[in-house]
């Protein structure tokens, strides 16, 4: 019964209510496969979807912290029983969600890994473990000495708590060693340790995640690299988000191919006088 008109007028309902660009674009996307798929079962004769046009999704620019506002973010959450997962957020590009999932049985702290395998959502005001979407988001992340530093940390902050690993599976569990809640951490974890390091309102913990991979490139690191580190199942995705952090890099390396390719003065030959 869907007709192309009124898919538009769905469309135009959306706009309405103020869903956003990208909103729109991925239900024209899900209900477009799902259309495609029933044409290929024979059970309509053609995609209604294809009347629509995708709206433009104009991509918010990434404001990832620098080494600076990181050492002075990562004092500051010392302080806190969950400010470690703020350090290990900004050092591994862990989505929140896979932080909160995050168990000591995926940690290596001797081989210096962590396997992310599970992702906390929460559907509706309720909790739900689930396997990341895509092959690419189930991946072994490589911990650097601060990540390390962060995880002992608060290793011992629940041996301290009486929250043995054996006991609670959880690496950042609430004070009952249940599962966190987003809104819970946000308002008594994130806002007040970045208020208190100085950070600006328009950082999000999301931001984070941009901040590893800011750091990387700033470390030459590969982009291909940093797009398994951070499990985009697209290459394509990576590039996109940080082409304007990659354009910084690639000034520098101009920079350096001109020093190398410089011709340098030939040398004054010396007379040597009898």
């Amino acid at each position: 019964d869907l007709t192309s008109e009124t898919l538009i007028g769905w469309q135009a309902k959306l706009s309405r209510k103020n869903f956003s660009a990208n909103m729109r674009s991925r239900g024209i996307k899900t209900l477009t496969n799902a259309l495609s798929r029933a044409v290929e079962l024979r059970l309509i004769q053609f995609n209604p979807c294809a009347a629509l046009n995708r709206p433009k999704v104009i991509r918010k620019e990434t404001i990832p912290l620098e080494p600076k506002q990181c050492h002075k973010l990562f004092d500051e959450c010392q302080k806190h029983r969950l400010g470690d997962a703020i350090i290990l957020a900004a050092m591994t590009g862990l989505r929140r969600g896979e932080l909160f999932a995050l168990e000591w049985s995926a940690v290596n702290l001797s081989e210096a890994v962590l396997v992310v395998r599970k992702s906390l959502q929460d559907v509706r005001g309720k909790l739900k473990v689930k396997e990341p979407k895509t092959a690419a988001g189930r991946r072994v992340v490589s911990l650097d000495a601060k990540a390390i530093e962060a995880l002992r940390s608060r290793l011992k902050k629940a041996q301290d708590e009486g929250f043995e690993s054996g006991q609670v599976p959880l690496v950042f569990p609430n004070i009952r060693g249940g599962y966190l809640r987003g809104s819970g951490f946000a308002n008594y974890v994130w806002y007040p340790i970045r208020e208190a390091a100085g950070i600006p309102d328009s950082i999000t913990f999301h931001d984070l995640r941009h901040t590893q991979a800011s750091l990387l490139l700033a470390a030459g690191v590969d982009l291909k690299v940093i797009q398994k580190r951070l499990g985009h199942k697209k290459f394509e995705t990576t590039a996109n988000i940080y082409s304007h952090l990659l354009q910084n890099s690639q000034h520098e390396a101009v920079d350096k191919l001109s020093n190398m390719m410089k011709k340098s003065a030939p040398k004054k030959r010396r007379t040597v006088r009898s």
